[in-house]
């Protein structure tokens, strides 16, 4: 739904609006004795004219010889000023004029802004108004924005004025006459830590730093450059983003750009996670796993040195390795290389054991077996007889003494003993969960016995291992009973059997690590780097936008971040899998109020056009808080708004701006002045009321990038992107031209007496 019709999507179509602009008719009658002139950015306006609702129209009633205005009206009341924005109706401007009876004009000429004339009470004479000879009579030239006074002139005289005020009196025809000139305007680049920005005028020379560009000049700003290890980001200008470069910008008040180049992420060593791997040898490459902490980068290359000797590729033998650990830069993280020491011996192959898979055997005292190993006919064998206690000793033969260590394998003749278990089935200790549980493992030579073998083939003699393996959720304590005396805390030990023997292991179940994270927000612009509440090695923390870990984020931007902390399990304590909340809240910009030109006091906001104003390096744009209000004699303060365009920053509210509002009384009355809005006739039932008929009765023309918005009647409007920055935001009571910064789908928002109405507009 566009705000428009329903259709149902039934094949291929095309679908075309055209639209129109408001346009207002201007009516210009002027009397006998002089004449009555309109002006549209310089461009005479005939009468009968249709101009575009918003239309700044410039008036000026011209006296004939002899003559002099006797009044001048719009809509057949008074009007004085020199000025008026085409509102939502058709206009009649009328001039009279009357023959001089010891009377003379008073006309007022400017260009680059006009001359408002008035009595010594107060009240406005239009240009052109005849007065007594003698009369005096004030001046308060207004320059237009980006001007300021030159000089002002009366019957040619270059006067003073006091505080912005001229004072000047009729003799004879007088004339008065405003010349005012470009201003000069300050430029600040800011924000060039890490790179370099060029700022060039019209004419191909350098700007610098606080230098001064004229009004309505041109600056061109190259494409910045960053240095070696940063990355350009944006360059904001006046609060609006820079996309293309170079850029030529026209001066309109002064110029704050700001460049924001960002380091690249550096991989510090201790995001590398160093724990030792540790490999047994089994003749397959065994490469150094890169496990990361607070970090999203990969593709590390790994090389591998071993007894001073640097490694070809992926290593496969035995052996202690050191690790030096590269990546190169990229547009995200800098170029990294991991401190000498830092991976040093952190990956071993431990050799392969060579175990018994077939026992030998012994009748009538003599051999009739000499058994079998994993290495088979690579090992060479040595046997001994102690009494009744043989000893067969496996050994690997020298090309295969680098990866593998021998093994030793007992045989006796002698008593046959038991092997008990302590209250276990099967050799397993079987604990119901969540309680304790493990095994005990007997082995010879690498053979672990069967159940069944410890029962009838253990005999006295024999060197047996004896490991205690606990369940995934457990861990060793101690043995209760059985162990040698100074074993008793060792999971595995070796003893000779010489009697029956009980062995009673005792398991725990393995600790669980509570964590947290010791701050759980932060705001844009500060560090954000995640630290745990408690120190535990090893731990992997990784950035996610979502709960369930499965989208990767760089912990950057205001927003919702997901922190997941995991560690397998040691044999200490259990697995961590923990996900934390993290907020990186929205920054609050600091932004320099915009410029103002002199205005006639009693004037509202809305004819105040704010000139120059910046964020730094946050894109936004200001509007005042309240454009109905009216403009007091003197200098003071009003409140603007700054919208901010960057996700990251949040809106200004009350921003203040000075206005200098002149008045020829110097009093705090907000004196006469034009409405440029009249508020809607009450007795007139066709004028909107209900905020449903004032976004319906609103037009909205979409004009090359531009939404212009025709407003019924005064209303809080705002243009918000499809994915939610404000566009604009103001009140407004005539025509608005919003510059749209890209094509795209944009909610027009429409705000009255707490309630709320939107329309969807797309912009090609």
């Amino acid at each position: 739904y566009w705000g428009g019709c329903l259709r149902k999507v039934d094949g291929n179509g095309t679908i075309s609006a055209v639209f129109a602009p408001i346009t207002r008719k201007v009516t210009i009658e002027a009397g006998e004795g002089g004449s009555l002139s309109i002006t549209v950015d310089g461009k005479a306006v005939a009468s009968g004219s249709s101009l575009i609702q918003g239309s700044e129209l410039n008036i000026m009633a011209t006296p004939g010889t002899g003559y002099s205005l006797d009044g001048l009206t719009l809509n057949n009341k008074s009007f004085s000023s020199a000025k008026y924005i085409l509102g939502k109706e058709d206009v009649t401007f009328k001039a009279t004029f009357a023959e001089l009876v010891n009377e003379y004009p008073v006309t007022a000429t400017a260009t680059n802004g006009i001359v408002r004339l008035y009595k010594n009470d107060g009240t406005p004479i239009p240009s052109g108004t005849a007065l007594p000879d003698g009369t005096p009579f004030k001046a308060i030239p207004f320059a237009n924005a980006g001007y300021e006074l030159s000089a002002l002139w009366i019957d040619g005289e270059n006067v003073t004025g006091e505080e912005g005020v001229y004072s000047g009196m009729v003799d004879g025809e007088t004339t008065v006459l405003a010349t005012f000139k470009p201003k000069e305007y300050e430029l600040s680049i800011a924000g060039t830590t890490g790179g370099s920005v060029s700022v060039k005028n019209g004419e191909g020379n350098d700007l610098s730093n606080d230098g001064k560009v004229k009004y309505n000049s041109s600056v061109v700003i190259g494409q910045p450059t960053a240095n070696a290890g940063y990355k350009f980001i944006s360059l904001i200008a006046n609060g609006q983003r820079i996309e293309q470069f170079p850029a030529t910008l026209t001066v309109s008040g002064a110029l704050a750009i700001t460049a924001t180049f960002e380091e690249l992420t550096p991989i510090k060593d201790e995001y590398i996670i160093n724990a030792k791997q540790t490999y047994t040898y089994n003749g397959q490459y065994k490469s150094f796993i890169i496990r990361t902490s607070q970090t999203h980068a990969t593709d590390f290359n790994v090389a591998y040195e071993k007894d001073g000797s640097v490694v070809s590729g992926v290593p496969i033998g035995a052996g202690t390795y050191n690790l030096t650990i590269t990546r190169p830069a990229d547009d995200v993280y800098k170029a990294y290389t991991s401190d000498a020491d830092y991976f040093k011996e952190k990956l071993e192959i431990a050799k392969a054991k060579i175990a018994v898979t077939e026992a030998p055997k012994i009748e009538d005292g003599k051999i009739t077996n000499y058994g079998n190993t994993t290495l088979g006919s690579d090992t060479t064998l040595k046997v001994e007889q102690n009494g009744n206690v043989w000893k067969f000793s496996y050994t690997p033969k020298d090309g295969k003494k680098d990866n593998y260590d021998g093994t030793v394998y007992y045989l006796s003749t002698g008593t046959s003993r038991t092997i008990t278990i302590s209250g276990a089935a099967q050799l397993r200790s079987t604990g119901t969960d969540p309680e304790p549980a493990g095994y005990v493992r007997i082995s010879n030579g690498g053979k672990v016995y069967t159940p069944d073998e410890l029962k009838s083939e253990i005999k006295e003699g024999i060197e047996i291992t004896v490991e205690a393996v606990p369940d995934e959720n457990s861990r060793f304590v101690e043995w209760k009973e059985g162990a040698p005396e100074g074993k008793n805390n060792q999971p595995s030990f070796t003893t000779t059997v010489n009697s029956n023997m009980i062995f009673t292991p005792r398991f725990t179940l393995k600790e669980n690590v509570e964590v947290s994270l010791s701050k759980t927000s932060s705001e844009y612009g500060e560090a954000h780097d995640i630290t745990l509440s408690s120190t535990i090695e090893n731990a992997q923390i990784s950035i996610f936008k979502d709960e369930e870990c499965t989208q990767p984020a760089e912990l950057k931007n205001a927003g919702s971040y997901y922190v997941r902390i995991y560690r397998p399990a040691t044999d200490e304590a259990n697995e961590i899998n923990k996900v934390f909340l993290y907020t990186i809240n929205r920054a609050t910009p600091t932004p320099d109020a915009p410029a103002t030109t002199d205005i006639a006091a009693g004037e509202t906001l809305a004819q105040v056009q704010m000139l120059g104003g910046s964020a730094g390096s946050v894109a936004g744009t200001f509007s005042w808080k309240d454009s109905a209000t009216v403009v007091k004699a003197g200098t003071n303060t009003y409140p603007a708004v700054f919208t901010s365009a960057d996700p990251n920053y949040a809106s200004v509210e009350n921003v203040p701006v000075s206005i200098t509002g002149l008045s020829a009384t110097k009093s705090n009355d907000p004196g006469p002045g034009p409405d440029p809005t009249p508020d809607p006739d009450p007795e007139n039932p066709d004028v909107p009321t209900s905020i449903e008929e004032i976004a319906s009765e609103t037009q909205i023309v979409v004009n090359d990038g531009s939404l212009l918005i025709y407003p019924c009647v005064p209303v809080d409007v705002a243009v918000i992107s499809i994915d939610g920055k404000y566009i604009f935001r103001d009140k407004v009571g005539k025509m608005v031209n919003v510059r749209i910064p890209q094509p795209g789908v944009y909610i027009v928002s429409f705000m009255n007496e707490g309630k709320r109405v939107s329309r969807k507009v797309c912009v090609l």
